[in-house]
Formats: C-alpha cells, sequence, structure tokens
C-alpha cells in the first residue's frame, strides 16, 4: 500500500509520517517501523510504503527487500545509469537495536559495472539512525533535473536542492550540512566528484569513511542527481524482549572478546613505521579521477614489500590480489590503527578521506 502523507498545499515535496493513517491498526513484526520512504525524483514527490507483517516475514529485509522492489518495478533492459533503475537502502530487523554490530544495511540497485543486480554492504551510523528515524528502507526511483537532497528528521522527510554542493567532496558536505543544520549527530550517505559524474565504480560515504563498496551504487546515485541522504533519528526500535536483548549483549561482551575470522587483519603503524601501505579506499583518491583513464586515479601504487608481508599484512598472494592496488602513507604522528577493513569499504581514519 502506498500513501501519499503531508499537508495538501506541499505533498509534492514534503511530509510527516508520523501523522499517517492513525486510524488503521495492523500487527507489526518487532524490529520494524513498517515504513518504507519511496522517493520518485522525476516526479518530485514522497511518499511512504506500508507493508503487513506477512510481507515483512517473507523479505525481512536487506537485499532480499530491496529485491521485492527491484524485480517488480525494474524493466528487464533498463538502463542502469537511467530514470527506470531503482536504488534500495534497507536495513534489517536488528538494525537500530542495543545489540553488538547492529547498524548494517544493503544498497541495492541495478549495477552499471555488470548490468547485473548489485549488492553493497555498509555499516557507520547511518543505518540505526535511519531506522531511529522511523523507516525501515529508502527506495528512490527516477532522476531529478537539478541536484537534490533527501532531509529526513523522526518521520518527517523533504527534498531539497543541493545545487550548491554539487562538486563538494563527502567529508566536506558532512561537515558543511551539519553546521548549517545546526545538528552534529545527524548521518549523510552522500556521493562525490566520482559519483557525480557517474564512475561506474563509484561508491557513497557515510561516516566520513565507510562506504557500500563494489557495484557501482554512487554512480547510480549520481544518475539521479540524489547528492546525499541526510538523516537524523531519536527514536527506538521495539523488540519483543528488551531484558533478554540485553543479557545477551552482555554476554557478548564478556564472552567474545575476540573474533577469530577478523585475526591478522589489523596491525599497529608503528610496525610498519613510514613504509606502511594500506589499500586506498578514500574518495579523495576518486576526487582526481578520469571516467576513461585509470592512470590519474592509481598513482604511485605498488604492492607491499616483502617484509610487510611477512609481518602479517597479507596471509597469501590471492589475499594481494583481491585487496587491491597498494599505496605508501607518510608517517603519521599519532599511532592509528592500520586497517585494511572489509572488502566493502577499507575503513580509514578521516584524515585520509575526502
Amino acid at each position: 500500500m502506498t500513501t501519499q502523507v503531508g499537508p495538501p498545499s506541499d505533498a509534492r515535496w514534503r511530509g510527516d509520517a508520523s501523522r499517517g493513517n492513525t486510524e488503521r491498526v495492523r500487527a507489526m513484526a518487532y524490529g520494524y517501523t513498517g515504513k518504507i520512504l519511496v522517493a520518485d525524483l522525476s516526479n518530485r514527490t514522497v511518499t511512504v510504503d506500508e507493508h503487513d507483517d506477512a510481507w515483512y516475514r517473507k523479505y525481512m529485509g536487506g537485499a532480499a527487500l530491496a529485491m521485492d522492489y527491484i524485480l517488480r518495478e525494474v524493466p528487464p533492459m533498463a538502463d542502469p545509469l537511467g530514470p527506470d533503475n531503482v536504488l534500495v537502502f534497507a536495513g534489517g530487523p536488528l538494525t537500530g537495536t542495543a545489540i553488538s554490530g547492529q547498524s548494517r544495511m544493503s544498497v541495492n540497485c541495478k549495477s552499471p559495472l555488470s548490468g547485473l543486480i548489485g549488492d553493497a554492504q555498509v555499516g557507520g551510523f547511518f543505518p540505526a539512525e535511519l531506522k531511529m528515524a522511523g523507516f525501515d528502507a529508502v527506495v528512490v526511483k527516477g532522476s531529478s533535473p537539478f541536484p537534490v537532497y533527501l532531509w529526513i528528521r523522526d518521520g518527517q522527510y523533504e527534498l531539497r536542492d543541493a545545487s550548491r554542493y554539487w562538486g563538494m567532496g563527502t567529508g566536506a558536505f558532512e561537515d558543511t550540512i551539519k553546521a548549517e543544520l545546526g545538528d552534529n549527530k545527524l548521518q549523510t550517505m552522500t556521493i562525490g566528484r566520482a559519483g557525480e559524474n557517474m564512475v561506474k565504480f563509484a561508491c557513497p560515504i557515510t561516516f566520513t569513511s565507510r562506504a557500500p563498496g563494489r557495484t557501482g551504487t554512487g554512480a547510480v546515485m549520481g544518475s539521479k542527481n540524489l547528492k546525499s541522504i541526510v538523516v537524523r533519528g531519536t527514536g527506538k526500535v521495539a523488540v519483543k524482549d528488551p531484558e533478554g536483548l540485553k543479557k545477551l549483549t552482555q554476554w557478548g561482551a564478556k564472552n567474545v572478546r575476540v573474533n577469530v575470522a577478523m585475526a591478522g587483519l589489523w596491525w599497529r603503524s608503528r610496525s610498519l613505521g613510514s613504509r606502511a601501505a594500506t589499500v586506498v579506499r578514500s574518495t579523495r583518491t576518486w576526487q582526481r579521477s578520469v571516467p576513461t583513464a585509470w592512470s590519474p586515479i592509481w598513482t604511485g601504487w605498488r604492492w607491499p614489500t616483502r617484509s610487510a608481508i611477512r609481518r602479517g599484512w597479507t596471509r597469501s598472494r590471492l589475499a594481494r590480489l583481491s585487496a587491491g592496488p597498494w599505496m605508501p602513507l607518510p608517517r603519521a604522528k599519532s599511532r592509528w590503527p592500520i586497517p585494511e577493513g572489509c572488502r566493502s569499504c577499507g575503513a580509514m581514519p578521516r584524515r585520509w578521506s575526502s
């Protein structure tokens, strides 16, 4: 069901899901808000989809929820960088709850890299913030004739002009929008120059360094003239047994102190000194990019030295190849951990992000 909300005089641009149809009473599974925000940029409308408990139990969230929208609404021969593509940001039932590792979401669309459905995951605070703002997912359709950003706050939403932010880096935009809106706790999912120029491997950035990497989701945002999704939420996610969840979280903090699967992925910079190397995922790299040429993008890259490999940077040649190009970094004054990170984002300190 799609419900148009907001004042009739301004229904094309803004609305308030918290003042939706309160007369309809329905059973909703715990862990969900029951609302999915749908922004049609071509028609400049923002609506709210409401699904019943059975639908949520079938699709759960994340990529499965996104697939329902993509398979129903994207034509088979649609151009990934055209207005027919649908971009979905979707969390799961644990997103926003008080348990470790909950703030995750999937970002799905038809990938401009492969022509197939792309799937990328991202963390940071954005996924939890969206759920606490009252929405399980955001679905973006169509294409705006000029740059816009989607502003969401506690059930309220609005499409705003982003023309003056176009060309701005992701970190600069985040700092600017926080200052302008007067809220240092809001979260953004933003594209930089690579996304704006529809570089096919571009990805949006949140929390200055987290990214749903691969599949070109940032290029799809750029094709839709969507600069950013800005979210602020102060609500809570309902769970059936809050006390049981609290005990589980406490048990995990006490008993699961070392993740064996992630062992070997983090090292201190002092172990490598000035020859420290890391996988370059920073959006600052893409600001110098040229869509048709690789050479201006990967400047000065090299494989890690044998001594770096012996010290644990990589455990196999396959691991080196899958990690991508490496770039030497200058000696830092502070002793930051040098991460390889996950294959999706390769989280990096703020000074290396744009």
